[in-house]
């Protein structure tokens, strides 16, 4: 596929997508995601050489490091109308959803909720805590979760996992659970039975 062709896509999509995004803002998404999509790389001068745009490298790293930068883009607004499409159409069978809390740089956790489709994670909300170590606190949790609820087509199953390896992640999952047979009870009536933590957890 062209890169034209590919921006195309995104364009169209976009504009379906975010109706209360600028346009300007809209087509630097656009290029942030054919560059992440053709260079297979997160730096920021690997992303815009994959631009077909006649200015120097240097000058289009700025110009999207200045759009990330800015506080007006919301990523979990503008992730919304992907994930809830995402969950829709995935929601024909029950959703597979892996909770992580990752150590990331020396002072934080990123706490993120993804989900599991075709061998990949898909970020749906994600949070960061001002700590590397120790159990993620519930108020946390439970606001993370929530995010997730109100992205949930109506019905949908869950089955929440998590690496049994970590024992900060499993007391996470173990609140989670809690959290989430809350979060989802509360609007969506789903038949959520309390299950037993075997590696994962599973909630239906």
């Amino acid at each position: 596929m062209t890169t034209f062709k590919l921006y195309g896509i995104w364009e169209r999509l976009l504009a379906q997508w975010l109706t209360d995004t600028c346009a300007t803002r809209r087509t630097n998404l656009t290029w942030l995601i054919v560059g992440l999509y053709l260079s297979g790389k997160v730096q920021t001068s690997a992303i815009v050489q994959k631009w077909p745009i006649a200015v120097k490298v240097a000058s289009l790293t700025r110009r999207l490091s200045r759009f990330l930068d800015n506080g007006a883009v919301r990523p979990a607004i503008v992730m919304r109308p992907v994930a809830r499409r995402l969950l829709a159409r995935a929601a024909q069978h029950p959703l597979t959803m892996i909770v992580d809390a990752s150590k990331v740089g020396a002072g934080h956790q990123l706490v993120i909720v993804s989900l599991a489709y075709k061998r990949r994670a898909l970020p749906l909300a994600w949070t960061w805590v001002p700590y590397a170590k120790g159990a993620i606190a519930t108020d946390i949790q439970r606001a993370l979760f929530k995010r997730v609820h109100g992205l949930l087509p109506e019905g949908a199953q869950v089955i929440l996992v998590g690496d049994r390896h970590d024992r900060r992640d499993l007391s996470l999952f173990r609140i989670g659970l809690d959290t989430l047979h809350r979060c989802f009870t509360l609007a969506r009536k789903l038949p959520i039975p309390s299950p037993s933590l075997v590696g994962g957890a599973s909630v239906r």
